[in-house]
């Protein structure tokens, strides 16, 4: 360490001999040395013969101040200031003394005086900076540091710091500017790469955070924050393999730290790989049982395994430690709602919303949780919460015309009905169409390519217009799926048609010849939903799972348009069911080959609302926890007449579900 002091008037001998002076110059030549005890010896010796000596007085407040003893070297180098209060240098370790002691605005005071001494001092004003930064005042030190970059515009140290401070400021963009003005002059700091890195993962600029993390661990090897938050990019990116291997690399280097392992687990949930990530999670709470993120995301695991009662004891943990996080209790909610327990989930969602008040994912489940409850009347409305919720992917339309939930009269006006979410969902909701219509309103639906055919078919005075094309002439419009509310749907008042929808006679023609005459009874099967589906997992069923609990003296037919892995062998070793593929080009075919069936067996997918809307005998299989549509505890359907529900029993796998749809299928030959 440099040393430095004001030299002082010459003062008298001291009591070991020769000139104060002489032994001030040893003293400070030892103390440069840093040998601080011989040094603090010489200093005392002539504070013993002049107890007001400044310079004496504030080198060996320094050498305390090194020693970890700002206390005494804050004392030490007040005397000296009292004495000649007009060196910045004295006032610049003040400061320092200070500082370390945590009194951050006496200390920047005393950087100020420095300042104010010697405008110029460098050290004064980066330490000025500092503490101000402890202190919490951002701003300030941001443009103390502005200051001092006008005077020394290379210096690395300031321009990190203030980028550091822009960052929390929300001033990310120029933290960048900063970090990058630092790399130019000090390329081969992995502290500024990693500071970068973080700042471009705010903005979820994550290609370049990772590029930045690259930088860091290329300059240090064993920076395990940067694997760990390399890790957590790649997985923002969709890299999930990539970041298993990072946030691995993080754990050998850092084996005790749960927030890897904790990382590790979620990126396997991303893979699918449940019990994988639950290991980890346990891993990682083995190490801290207080880690409360650690229960979240375990909890999570265990939802997505089936099994909510787990996952519920995992979310307790975590509340009990961190009892004002409210997505735990969101989350608590879902695995409530996972056993059916629904009012108890509502409750979690409503302390969810108490603590959070504008988090829709609570608003969102809590909606659902009224909806499988059958409470439409306090459901309907929160479910409008889907277009604030990230998590449902979904985004409002916007047309220049007003949004239409009921209140105004639609007598003499046009309304465009447009679609939002799943196919499923647009077939479901459809029915509305004629109800809107019958208010007196000219009446458009937007359909999409695959349904296009058949809405037109079934259309009433009701014109069916194709995604794609201009969208303009109409005086509202309303999504499907917020008809209900419009209408003021209740349990009791849901549109209970036998059959709202007509399948196409030309294509019923097509498909009878393509099927060959009937001489046994045909049953269609869907058995796979949209892979992409988060839940697909839970709710389809493997078709060589399927076929073994099925009757037999019956033609199976596939209603299923694209195979998935396993299907095509299954298919193989099942000559007589027929599969027919990219034949079915849209809902239009599927219709009429489930106009053709004598019954249809489907999971909770597009085919078992198409069916049910056809008013075709129909069974679903339903998961543990399905969709909201589908209620509770019941056997039959108020959406559609022609439907009977099978749901599997929580824990207990397809296997007594299938059994006992096999048992109950009525066929007669």
């Amino acid at each position: 360490m440099t040393v430095k002091h004001h030299p002082s008037h010459r003062t008298g001998k001291a009591r070991t001999g020769g000139s104060t002076q002489a032994q001030l110059h040893k003293a400070l030549a030892l103390h440069q040395q840093g040998l601080l005890e011989e040094a603090q010896l010489i200093y005392e010796a002539i504070l013993r013969i002049q107890p007001r000596h400044f310079d004496a007085l504030h080198l060996l407040g320094v050498i305390a101040n090194q020693s970890n003893d700002p206390q005494r070297g804050a004392t030490l180098i007040a005397k000296a200031i009292a004495i000649h209060p007009h060196f910045a240098i004295f006032h610049f370790n003040h400061g320092n003394a200070l500082m370390a002691l945590g009194q951050a605005t006496l200390a920047a005071a005393s950087f100020r005086r420095a300042i104010r001494l010697q405008p110029d001092y460098v050290g004064a004003h980066f330490n000025l900076g500092m503490s101000l930064q402890m202190g919490k005042d951002q701003q300030a030190a941001v443009d103390c540091y502005n200051r001092l970059l006008t005077i020394q515009p290379d210096h690395v140290a300031a321009l990190l710091n203030r980028g550091n401070i822009l960052v929390e400021l929300g001033q990310t963009e120029a933290a960048i500017s900063s970090y990058d003005q630092a790399l130019a002059l000090a390329p081969n700091q992995e502290g500024i790469w990693y500071s970068r890195a973080c700042a471009l993962h705010t903005l979820r600029r994550h290609a370049e955070a990772v590029a930045s993390y690259n930088q860091v661990i290329a300059l240090q090897p064993e920076h395990s924050r940067a694997y760990n938050n390399r890790g957590v990019a790649l997985r923002d990116l969709g890299q999930d393999a990539l970041a298993v291997e990072s946030f691995e690399r993080a754990i050998a280097l850092r084996p005790g730290d749960p927030q890897p392992l904790n990382n590790l687990g979620l990126a396997l949930k991303h893979l699918r790989q449940y019990q994988a990530a639950i290991d980890c999670h346990d891993r990682g709470l083995a190490i801290d049982p207080g880690y409360a993120i650690g229960w979240y995301n375990r909890g999570l695991a265990l939802r997505e395994i089936g099994d909510p009662a787990a996952a519920l004891a995992s979310h307790d943990r975590a509340i009990a430690i961190n009892p004002q996080a409210g997505e735990f209790h969101c989350d608590r909610g879902l695995a409530l709602q996972d056993l059916g327990q629904m009012d108890a989930a509502i409750t979690s969602f409503d302390t969810c919303i108490g603590l959070l008040p504008d988090y829709p994912d609570a608003h969102w489940n809590k909606a659902l949780a009224l909806l499988a409850k059958g409470d439409f009347g306090q459901g309907w409305p929160l479910y409008e919460w889907r277009w604030r919720n990230a998590k449902t992917g979904l985004r409002p339309a916007h047309f220049a015309q007003p949004l239409w939930l009921g209140e105004a009269p639609l007598a003499g006006k046009s309304i465009l009905l447009h679609c939002e979410q799943g196919l499923g969902d647009a077939i479901q909701f459809f029915r509305y169409a004629t109800l809107v219509r019958a208010l007196g309103a000219q009446v458009s639906v937007e359909a999409p390519a695959a349904l296009f055919d058949l809405f037109k078919a079934a259309a009433n005075d009701v014109e069916v217009i194709r995604t794609g094309s201009d969208l303009s002439g109409f005086d509202y419009h309303c999504p499907l799926l917020s008809l209900p509310l419009a209408l003021k749907t209740t349990l009791a008042t849901i549109p209970h048609q036998q059959s709202y929808l007509r399948s196409d006679p030309a294509k019923v023609a097509l498909w009878s010849e393509r099927l060959g005459p009937a001489r046994r009874p045909r049953i269609g099967l869907g058995w796979r939903g949209n892979a992409s589906h988060n839940h697909d997992h839970v709710r389809s069923v493997p078709l060589a799972a399927l076929l073994p609990y099925l009757p037999e003296g019956v033609d199976y037919v596939s209603l299923q348009k694209e195979l998935r892995d396993g299907d095509q062998e299954t298919l193989n070793a099942n000559p007589g069911l027929k599969h027919f593929g990219t034949l079915i080009q849209d809902f239009s075919d599927t219709a009429a080959l489930c106009q053709l069936m004598d019954q249809v067996i489907s999971v909770d997918t597009s085919v078992a609302h198409l069916s049910g809307a056809l008013g075709r005998p129909t069974h679903v299989l339903l998961p543990p926890s399905p969709d909201w549509r589908w209620l509770q505890d019941r056997a039959d359907s108020p959406w559609y007449a022609s439907v009977t529900l099978h749901r599997q029993a929580r824990g207990q796998g397809w296997e007594p579900t299938l059994r006992q749809l096999g048992a109950t299928l009525s066929i007669t030959p």
